[in-house]
């Protein structure tokens, strides 16, 4: 599986800045956007490998 590493440094971004609105403590707040958008960047980001049927 092909990852754009681009799209998972985004999105960890994203989750770091929805958990310092959301969460008091600056340790949840981190882990909550490296967990969360660590996750979502993989699955999100990955490119997915087509099969070509051959007849």
């Amino acid at each position: 599986m092909n990852i754009n590493w681009f799209w998972v440094i985004v999105l960890i971004v994203i989750m770091t800045a929805i958990g310092f609105t959301v969460f008091d403590n600056i340790g949840a707040s981190l882990a909550f956007g490296v967990i969360c958008g660590g996750i979502f960047g993989l699955l999100f980001s990955g490119k997915k490998q087509t099969k070509h049927k051959v007849d």
